[in-house]
């Protein structure tokens, strides 16, 4: 499956399972949320752990009701999978042709810094080609063992 028709899959799947949207500020929590959500187990605390002002929060019908809601709870606690959509727009991003990107990249970013772009990519070349010309050809001589003659001794 392409990344095209990922994120359209995944909602038109969401009958076989529930599907969360956590949003909010910075340090609102949601992260932690995610976090709760998706780890082993949860803790349910019981009828007479949850207070308001000292008091019972849950009283007669409404406390029985609560314990059959925890029960069920921890029964079925199968923890939920997290998916940020950081990672869906990477995912996207890393799919896309160079060129592609480089023309979405220019036509969201205002003409005064299409040069210091220009300058980037040219370095992120340089990286590239330093990278095949030298680090990779020092990796196969290290990978041809100790009887190389190149090799330091």
């Amino acid at each position: 499956m392409d990344n095209t028709n990922l994120i359209s899959n995944l909602l038109g799947e969401r009958s076989n399972f529930i599907l969360i949207g956590l949003t909010g500020r910075t340090g609102s929590g949601c992260t932690t949320t995610a976090n709760l959500l998706s780890g082993g187990q949860l803790q349910f605390p019981t009828v007479s752990e949850v207070n308001y002002k000292t008091q019972p929060y849950f009283t007669g019908m409404d406390s029985k009701r609560y314990e059959i809601v925890r029960k069920y709870a921890i029964e079925n606690n199968d923890p939920f999978k997290v998916i940020k959509i950081s990672e869906l727009i990477s995912a996207q991003i890393l799919s896309l042709d160079i060129t592609v990107f480089k023309t979405f990249i220019e036509s969201v970013i205002v003409p005064d810094l299409h040069h210091k772009l220009l300058l980037i990519y040219m370095s992120l070349y340089k990286i590239l080609y330093y990278f095949i010309d030298f680090i990779v050809p020092h990796v196969v001589l290290l990978a041809q063992g100790e009887n190389h003659p190149m090799r330091a001794p």
